[in-house]
């Protein structure tokens, strides 16, 4: 059985459909070590774990254990952590919503080189969602953004400086 699961997380990670960053089915190291490594202070094995609590790979799904391990793994500073936790405060998947938090964890996010998390953080400042509206600094988190690799956020980067150039 696991060589079946980490057959088909081969194959959808080759073909793009599952991004390699939060995809541990291919792991090899044991749920165990996790532990261990996080009651250690490695920030990335709070993220696995709070990664197979969040989507129940081989646990049952507990969203309270997975937030308490993405805190600890933004905590030890690993920005994916903090980007998923900024989503998740911000869609009120599985909290309550809460934009200012949000907006302090993707900024968190966004320094530890996460793509999307600037780019979740330039679209709030350009809306003005809780934050206080800022174009340019929209643009400068989309680009940024871009810069990490986000080809969405190049699009919208594009057209926002094309916009104010006029």
């Amino acid at each position: 059985m696991k060589f079946f699961t980490v057959a088909i997380m081969t194959i959808f990670t080759f073909l793009g459909l599952v991004s390699v960053s939060v995809s541990y089915a291919e792991e090899s190291m044991p749920f165990p070590e996790f532990q261990k490594g996080c009651e250690q202070g490695d920030a990335e094995s709070c993220y696995k774990l709070g990664y197979i609590y969040d989507k129940g790979e081989g646990v049952t799904v507990d969203y309270q254990k997975a937030i308490e391990f993405y805190n600890k793994a933004c905590n030890g500073g690993l920005g994916d952590a903090c980007g998923v936790l900024g989503v998740m405060y911000y869609e009120g998947e599985f909290i309550p919503v809460d934009y200012k938090k949000a907006g302090k964890l993707l900024d968190k996010a966004c320094d530890g080189g996460n793509a999307q998390g600037c780019g979740m953080l330039g679209a709030m400042y350009y809306i003005g969602d809780e934050i206080s509206q800022d174009h340019n600094k929209a643009l400068k988190l989309f680009k940024k953004s871009c810069e990490l690799g986000d080809q969405g956020s190049c699009g919208i980067y594009k057209e926002l400086y094309d916009n104010m150039r006029k």
